[in-house]
């Protein structure tokens, strides 16, 4: 045992090897599982099937149980946490198929996991992650309110959405366009057929401004930003050449990205 949590790794099978391999523990009607990363389909995970591969599901997520950010492992309400260490899909089948017992199914021939040990959450928490790595602090416009939207109709309807937080005093540091502001998913080309366009709400008639004439502060947080999560991402384990030419590339757009910021109403 290594600083709280277990570690168990076969490294190898002899002439037979498996094509896939199975863990099998006992489990009672009272265990609660959380975890598995991003879920859609309920914070507790008892009496369902977890698969363990990104997927972005089209329209409702909580359906298939699908996600795009998954990791295998989770933390028991019995004051452990389970780690799966493998990158291949897996399933976990947390007490569906059989009510006393959880099976996890990895779909690949290796077996290697870590058991961490508690015995409140927390601490089984902060010896996972002691290991596995944890994230450096984000900038302090992260943990304020967002404004986000799955889509946004048009550059009228971003332009109300904004003045109406104002007007009401929400307070807000972050305007969300998900994937849809691009043309293209994951293009990085600013969709302006649909945000060009203005849109009626409330009897205003709004509209978004093209043109070189946006706030040069916009800009400068932007680039800031982007400047701030190369510095983080360049000290994280893992940190890849391909993420730093994403990065570069989405500076590049955002260098032109004040022209299509809203800036007036009809």
């Amino acid at each position: 045992m290594l600083g709280g949590w277990w570690a168990y790794e076969v490294l190898g099978w002899g002439a037979v090897v498996p094509e896939r391999t199975e863990i099998v523990a006992a489990s009672d009607a009272a265990e609660r599982f959380y975890g598995f990363g991003e879920t859609f389909n309920g914070f507790d995970q008892a009496g369902k099937v977890v698969r363990v591969v990104t997927f972005d599901q089209p329209g409702n997520k909580g359906v298939s149980g699908d996600s795009y950010n998954v990791v295998p492992w989770f933390v028991s309400t019995r004051g452990y946490g389970f780690h799966l260490d493998s990158s291949a899909e897996s399933l976990f089948d947390m007490r569906k198929t059989q009510q006393d017992r959880f099976v996890v199914r990895n779909l690949f021939n290796t077996l290697a996991f870590n058991v961490v040990y508690g015995p409140r959450l927390t601490d089984v928490l902060s010896r996972f992650t002691g290991y596995a790595g944890r994230p450096a602090l984000l900038p302090p416009f992260t943990f304020g309110s967002w404004i986000s939207s799955d889509a946004w109709r048009s550059g009228g309807e971003v332009r109300y959405a904004v003045t109406k937080f104002r007007e009401r005093g929400i307070p807000a540091s972050m305007f969300v366009f998900d994937s849809p502001w691009e043309t293209a998913y994951n293009d990085f080309t600013f969709n302006m057929t649909q945000f060009g366009k203005g849109g009626t709400f409330e009897g205003e008639r709004l509209r978004i401004f093209i043109g070189d004439q946006a706030d040069p502060t916009v800009l400068d947080r932007i680039v800031a930003d982007l400047r701030y999560a190369v510095r983080v991402l360049v000290r994280s384990p893992g940190f890849t050449l391909t993420a730093i030419a994403v990065l570069a590339r989405l500076k590049a757009t955002c260098s032109n990205f004040g022209r299509y910021f809203v800036r007036h109403k009809d």
